[in-house]
Formats: structure tokens, sequence, C-alpha cells
């Protein structure tokens, strides 16, 4: 094995950080990348520096319910999570291992423990990682798509575009696409579209440790566009409820049936936007033209430099443009140090009437500027699948 293996120590004891780092020491194979005491400083460090592999301590504090080796396993693709604990410890082996943990070791261990521990679990998960991306190429090149419609600033029309894109793209491809209404507490995908669930993102996480495609597809309303939804809870309380690791799985679990998924967001970055922003491929970045949204959008823009997601997987989008009010165009590029990839003019009359009737613009009113702007966004979506596919792989954030 020519590569180091690059290893995270995360341990509330500093001690046991000490004894891992010294026992580690004797292994050349073994590069130590970062070292923390507290849960989620683990998780930040860890997006920064990709271990291959973390040590953590059993006991680390998350959010929310939410272990670090959940948050950790659901964000950072490949990360192999080794937990350690003393004997009194082994009770919440079961939860870690359903967190994604991949192996433990029990402490205090001698240095052979460690060292073959991490050397034993990466070698294995290197040839699972070699054959299953020789047998998988073909299906990598069409692999589903993940695009998230999000704005810093409420109001921008974010449910409106989500509907109207993802029927665009049904329309388009006759593909399988769902539409998913991560807006927790305000959610109006269903209103938008005319829909009366019994049945919500509230009642599939109370499934959630069953959670399989078939059991996702009992939750999936189909709407007459031909696009399958998954609803907002019914009641603002019951946001509370969802986390991001439950929404991580859902969205893995949509990519085994669809091959787009859509998805509309509350203005946000709270856990569970950014749990579905890591995995989105594209991110659709709402604004308009006054004063407060431009600032929101800046602000959001330099938190997800901060993220380190790349440049090309966010596109700014200039909703409900007119030309005689709001500030120019150039200046609001200028002011967010962005350019507009697209511009949907605005055109009340056409949007309200399709909302009153619960069905897109795009099916209600295809001949309309609007609806040409919305598969102006459908077309560099499908131009960059196309680019997927020349390329290979797509490398994501």
């Amino acid at each position: 094995m020519e590569h180091k293996v690059n290893v995270l120590i995360a341990d509330q004891n500093e001690k046991d950080i000490e004894n891992i780092r010294v026992a580690l020491s004797h292994e050349e194979r073994i590069r130590i990348v970062g070292e923390c005491s507290e849960g989620i400083s683990t998780v930040k460090l860890a997006k920064n520096v990709k271990p291959d592999v973390v040590l953590m301590d059993i006991n680390m504090p998350g959010i929310k319910n939410v272990t670090p080796t959940e948050i950790l396993t659901a964000t950072i693709p490949n990360v192999l999570v080794i937990v350690t604990f003393d004997k009194g410890g082994k009770k919440n082996l079961k939860k870690a291992m359903s967190d994604g943990a991949r192996d433990y070791i029990v402490k205090p261990a001698a240095a052979d423990v460690y060292i073959d521990t991490i050397l034993d679990l990466y070698e294995k998960d290197l040839k699972r990682r070699e054959v299953l991306y020789g047998r998988k190429q073909h299906e990598e090149d069409i692999k589903p798509k993940i695009i998230s419609i999000f704005s810093t600033k409420g109001g921008v029309g974010k449910s409106t575009i989500a509907t109207n894109i993802a029927t665009a793209i049904a329309q388009k491809t006759e593909e399988r696409v769902a539409l998913v209404d991560f807006d927790l507490q305000f959610g109006d995908v269903s209103v938008m579209l005319n829909l009366y669930p019994e049945r919500t993102v509230m009642e599939l996480v109370k499934d959630i440790q069953s959670l399989d495609k078939e059991l996702l597809e009992d939750y999936m309303m189909l709407h007459n566009s031909g696009v399958r939804v998954l609803p907002a809870p019914s009641r603002p309380e019951y946001a509370e409820f969802v986390t991001g690791g439950n929404i991580q799985r859902i969205l893995r679990t949509l990519k085994e049936s669809y091959k787009y998924i859509v998805v509309d967001m509350a203005p946000a970055f709270d856990d569970v936007n950014l749990a579905a922003l890591d995995l989105s491929d594209s991110i659709m970045l709402l604004t308009t033209l006054d004063l407060p949204t431009i600032k929101n959008v800046k602000s959001g823009l330099h938190v997800m430099k901060t993220l380190n997601y790349r440049d090309d997987k966010i596109s700014l989008i200039l909703n409900r443009y007119h030309r005689n009010f709001g500030i120019n165009v150039s200046d609001l590029e200028k002011t967010t140090e962005k350019k507009i990839s697209h511009i949907v003019p605005e055109d009340s009359r056409t949007i309200i009437d399709a909302v009153n009737k619960g069905k897109p613009f795009v099916l209600n009113n295809p001949g309309s500027s609007v609806t040409k702007s919305i598969y102006n966004i459908v077309d560099e979506i499908m131009g960059r699948d196309e680019k997927k596919s020349m390329f290979g792989k797509w490398i994501g954030k």
C-alpha cells in the first residue's frame, strides 16, 4: 500500500489522544492529519483535511441527538470511522455502528491494535471501492442528480422555481423526478401543486430505521405533471424532529429510484439545509433586485465559499426581473462577485394564475417568457449531465 492513510484523532481525553498519537507514530504508512477534543470541531476539521480514517471516541457529543459519526459518514464520501471506548462505553456500540462506524477499538489498546485495525479496514475498503467503481462505471456516467433551490432570504420565489424546474425536467427528459419540500416549517409545495398529503417528511422520519426505496415510494405523492412529491410537515413545530442525518438518508435513498431530485429549502444555514447542500450536485441560489435580498445573498455566497463548495456548483438565479425597477444587474454582479447564470422575468399574472390552479406555469402557460426562462435553466442542468457523461465520473464537493 503506497498511499499513506490520513488519520484524524477525536477524543475528549487529552491523555488518550497522546497515547494514540504515540502508537501511530510507529507506523510510516499512517499520517496524522488532525486532532480534536470536541465533536462539532471534529466534523469541521474533517471537512477541511479530508481524512481516510477518523478514530472517534464513542461518547463525543453531536448536535440535537445527531452524533459526529452520523454527520461524518453522511457528509464526507468514503470516510471510515473507527470508534474507540473503554469497557464502560460498549453499551453505545450498537448505536455507533448504526450511525456508520465501520470498526471499534477498546481502550487502552496496544500500538499494533490501532495500526492493524486502521490498515486492515482501509485496505479492505480500498479493494471494495476498486471493485465497485469498476463494475459501476456506466452507472457513474448517468448517476442521479440533486438540484437544490436555495436562498438566504424568504419570499424570493423558491417554491415557485422549484416546482416548475421539477416539472420541466420531467417533461423534457421523461425520467423519474422527485420534488422534496425541505422547508420544514412553512413549505408551500403541496399548496402550489394542489396536493393534500396524508403523510409527510415527519411521518417518514418515524420510519427512518426501516427506510429503503420501497418504503420511501409509499410516501411520494404523484402529481399529474408526472413529478413525485415528498411534502413538508403539516405543522411548523414538527420540523424540530427532522435532523440533518434524516435528510441525508432520505436523499441517498431517493437516488436509488430517481434520476433527478429537486429540493425546495428554507432560507437558513441550519444542520438540515447543510446536510442537503452538501449532497447537492447543483445549488440554484435565488436573488431579487432589492437591497435586503442582495445583502443576504452576498453573505450566503461567503458562507458557501467558507464551506469549500465549488464555484461551479452554485448558479446565481435572478428572479422576478423587470428593467424598470430594482438595482442594476451589473451592480448586483459586482456586489455579489458572482455572475448571474439565468434571469427569470417578472410575470405575476402567469405565476399567480398557475398557483391558484395548482398547475405549474410551465404546463399552464407553456409559451410565456417565464416558462422559457425555466427551460433555459433545465437546459443548463441537462448540459452538465452531458458533460458528465463525456468525461466520466463527476467530481463532487
